[in-house]
């Protein structure tokens, strides 16, 4: 009843919270007014843009955040989709093993800086990053999309979408992957693999890379052809 039977609602999925938005917008008013006093019943409040939009705000944390949902499979659905989400804890741990990784891209961005410890450092901390990130974005999407059914009873049908936050995430681990291949395929310095045979400062053997490859450049020679010089015989 209200909206002549076809409400439209949609819900916006976030990790704190979920937001409902009802379109009680109807041809006449009293089916809007019906609409309206029916979400008020639930828990809708008015949206600041138009009064026949109504909105509801639903913390995952609070103990009611799945309990007034009517069907019993949206609702034990819900409360997957709630336990799968990302924390904050895992969320900050993921920016925050991105401060080492853009270090160690930097350092290997010379071949002075360039060392073995920082190539394995930006495996190891592209690995994590990575592996975190997917695993909690593989799991929001079974059980925050996939798994969400299409179409429950009288409630009609539903249709859902992956948002674009949920696609730049997406592209962002997948970039860390791109990552890891780099560190890889790019090999260290040779010449910083063994130790050296005379005491070095670290700034000299830091620069041993650099001295190898102006050596090597000094060492190549362009060969000139050999003018071929004719030569005679004489029989007697």
């Amino acid at each position: 009843s209200g909206c002549g039977g076809h409400c439209l609602v949609e819900i916006y999925i976030g990790m704190e919270m979920r937001l409902a938005v009802k379109d009680c917008r109807s041809p006449t008013v009293a089916e809007s007014m019906d609409c309206v006093a029916q979400a008020e019943g639930l828990g809708y409040e008015p949206a600041a843009r138009d009064r026949f939009i109504m909105e509801r705000h639903i913390v995952w944390a609070h103990e009611a955040a799945c309990s007034r949902v009517a069907d019993a499979q949206l609702r034990e659905q819900c409360v997957e989709c709630g336990e799968s989400l990302m924390s904050k804890a895992a969320l900050i741990l993921t920016l925050v093993t991105e401060v080492p990784t853009f270090a160690t891209n930097l350092q290997r961005s010379t071949r002075f800086g360039d060392l073995n410890c920082q190539k394995v450092m930006g495996l190891i901390s592209n690995s994590f990053s990575f592996c975190t990130a997917l695993i909690a974005l593989v799991a929001f999407r079974q059980e925050c999309y996939s798994s969400w059914p299409r179409s429950v009873g009288v409630l009609g049908e539903h249709d859902w979408h992956i948002g674009p936050g949920f696609r730049c995430l997406m592209v962002a681990t997948l970039v860390r992957f791109v990552n890891i291949v780099c560190h890889l395929v790019v090999p260290a310095p040779r010449e910083k693999s063994t130790k050296p045979k005379e005491k070095l400062t670290l700034a000299q053997w830091m620069g041993l890379a650099d001295n190898a490859s102006d050596t090597a450049a000094s060492d190549i020679e362009v060969e000139e052809p050999a003018s071929s010089v004719g030569s005679s015989s004489s029989v007697d």
